[in-house]
């Protein structure tokens, strides 16, 4: 049984996020202090910590949105609409873009024509082709209005 985690703190019960295979590790660090650490395939890729001055944290863990109180509640889910998620070869997310959050340089992703509800995916990663790389998402479903699907 594992009983301290990295930065310290006793380890309370592991919680299955959103994409079904990350878990979320909680250890109890003081008095309604709490730390959420993801892991995927046993490799950390983050955490989030809600202590008594700061009773709610959240935080992209692995291209899931997870919340966390300061009593140790964990709430986990992914966000409506289309999106990307870029990960290596050995399943972890480097990042993501969706309507929220439509770029993020490092990897070199960017959604343009956010809302014009066929937006359009780019790819700057080198991979010995042309760049930037584009890909057309899928149009939002019949009847689903950007409001009503958390656009």
């Amino acid at each position: 049984m594992e009983s301290r985690g990295e930065g310290g703190g006793q380890y309370v019960r592991s919680v299955d996020l959103s994409d079904g295979v990350s878990i979320a590790k909680i250890y109890k660090l003081g008095d309604h202090h709490y730390r959420a650490q993801g892991f995927a395939d046993g490799t950390s890729f983050g955490s989030i910590e809600a202590r008594p001055d700061r009773p709610y944290a959240a935080g992209n863990l692995n291209g899931m949105y997870t919340a966390l109180d300061n009593d140790g509640n964990v709430v986990p889910w992914i966000q409506n609409g289309p999106q990307a998620v870029l990960r290596n070869k050995y399943g972890v997310v480097l990042g993501g873009v969706n309507y929220h959050h439509p770029e993020i340089a490092t990897p070199g992703l960017k959604m343009t024509d956010v809302l014009s509800g066929r937006p359009t995916l780019l790819d700057r990663r080198r991979t010995g082709g042309v760049t930037p790389r584009s890909a057309l998402f899928p149009k939002l479903p019949k009847g689903c209005s950007k409001s009503a699907c958390g656009l």
